[in-house]
């Protein structure tokens, strides 16, 4: 009895310790946060507070490995039901950005010639494709078949 206490009130610190991951846990390749995250037992939603977006790509890595990826285009929440197996996720959410037609088209043929590094260069350097990729990523966990709600700090 007093192990199995023991070993749920170290299974208990340790969920909560994964389940703060998931509080506003930004990639390094964003200065600023791409979504605010509001999560309850069955659903997280990620906010964007990035603007003129093609789409955000929600990527989640699950326990036993497997990488499930959906986009979400325009102006929408990105959201995920809590998944039904326990454990631990990681999660990315990357943006496409909203590109010039005639840019895309430059880049296709340069990428054709082999000549794609030299002309991405120049288009970031006159700021018609983004200089950096924006994403965001961090962790949440299920147990039970809910998501484990991050308590606020105080």
């Amino acid at each position: 009895m007093r192990i199995q206490v023991r070993c749920l009130l170290r299974r208990g610190a340790m969920l909560t310790a994964l389940a703060g991951m998931l509080a506003g846990t930004a990639g390094l390749a964003t200065a600023q946060p791409v979504a605010t995250t509001t999560i309850n037992p069955a659903l997280i939603v990620w906010h964007p507070l990035v603007q003129n977006y093609e789409s955000i790509t929600l990527r989640v890595s699950t326990p036993d490995g497997e990488v499930i990826s959906h986009d979400f285009v325009g102006n929408q929440p990105v959201t995920l039901s809590a998944p039904s197996d326990d454990g631990t996720y990681t999660y990315e959410l990357r943006v496409t950005p909203v590109i010039d037609a005639g840019v895309k088209r430059s880049l296709a043929a340069a990428r054709a010639q082999g000549n794609d590094e030299a002309v991405a260069r120049d288009f970031r350097k006159r700021k018609l494709i983004p200089s950096s990729e924006l994403t965001q990523s961090g962790g949440f966990t299920v147990v039970g078949g809910k998501l484990i709600v991050p308590s606020e700090e105080k």
